[in-house]
């Protein structure tokens, strides 16, 4: 990186001046270009510590959650304590949409927001989402606290639900049923008789 930096300054030198490698001239703009080398990157490295997202030390981190009154708990990882500072910096725009909803399961379980499936349901005030099997493999944070923030995410008196496709039963809404042609024969199997043409649930989250 020195040497391009050397290179690019002395560019800006008269033809007629030494500036090949050996030159004196060279090695003393050397000494500039391994400076500004240095001051560039210090610079990044203080612009990442000012950004939560790419904080690597969890005093900067500390700093930026800080400012939404979000603090470090004790033997917290900082990849937990990372996605609880984005999410309170999140809140501060939110107006706990379904986007909104959409975005905080995708930054919380590390997936992209295109494989979570809001699913509409005849239950008012409920919000369900269809999330990937492997998705809990990578929540940084506890479930209890992926419960707690989706919970504060939403409106007084409204519930999320995230459940996990682990299982084969997809929910149908009425207009589903209305929709599309059923057999009546065929359903979740809630009493074990072994007939699980229907489906079988998937796994919850959270409710």
């Amino acid at each position: 990186m020195t040497d391009d930096t050397t290179i690019d300054i002395t560019r800006g030198l008269p033809s007629y001046f030494p500036k090949d490698e050996n030159s004196p001239n060279y090695k003393l703009l050397s000494a500039i270009g391994e400076a500004i080398d240095n001051a560039e990157a210090e610079l990044s490295s203080v612009s990442d510590q000012m950004d939560p997202e790419t904080a690597t030390e969890m005093a900067a981190l500390r700093e930026q959650g800080r400012l939404v009154n979000v603090f470090p708990r004790a033997g917290e990882s900082i990849e937990s304590y990372r996605e609880r500072v984005l999410i309170a910096y999140k809140k501060l725009t939110s107006e706990g949409t379904i986007e909104n909803l959409l975005e905080y399961i995708s930054l919380l379980l590390g997936i992209d927001k295109t494989t979570i499936t809001y699913i509409e349901t005849d239950e008012n005030g409920f919000a369900l989402f269809d999330v990937p099997s492997d998705a809990p493999d990578n929540l940084n944070v506890s479930r209890q606290d992926f419960v707690n923030i989706l919970d504060q995410s939403t409106a007084a008196g409204f519930r999320i639900g995230v459940q996990v496709s682990t299982g084969s039963f997809t929910y149908r809404s009425e207009s589903d049923y209305l929709n599309t042609i059923n057999d009546p024969d065929k359903g979740y199997d809630d009493h074990s008789t072994g007939t699980v043409e229907g489906g079988t649930y998937s796994s919850i989250l959270n409710a």
